[in-house]
């Protein structure tokens, strides 16, 4: 499996004024998730998706992806036709504590 690092994405939203065009390019990723190679593309005002277009820079040929709803994940393959959607694993923060006893008194 490729990371398609240097692949550009291309999402053509539609909004209420007039289709709006989103562009981002995979990177090399970074540490600590400071640059994730998954793709998160937020479509602010968008009604829905008309398009996805990615170019693949290995080969230079580009994937139109349409039918994709909104607000879910997918995974792109060079090559593919259509995205397979993904279920992200969900997980809840251990709730903390609010009360935070102990005495500063040197004594």
């Amino acid at each position: 499996m490729c990371a398609a690092i240097g692949a550009r994405i291309k999402v053509v939203v539609v909004s209420e004024a007039r289709p709006r065009e989103i562009h981002r390019v995979v990177s090399s990723g970074g540490s600590f998730g400071s640059s994730p190679l998954r793709q998160e593309i937020g479509l602010g005002m968008a009604s829905s998706i008309d398009r996805v277009e990615v170019w693949w820079p290995a080969t230079g040929k580009t994937n139109i992806i349409t039918g994709l709803e909104m607000d879910r994940f997918y995974q792109f393959t060079e090559g593919q036709k259509a995205a397979q959607p993904l279920s992200p694993q969900h997980f809840t923060w251990p709730m903390v504590q609010a009360a935070h006893e102990h005495s500063h008194d040197p004594n």
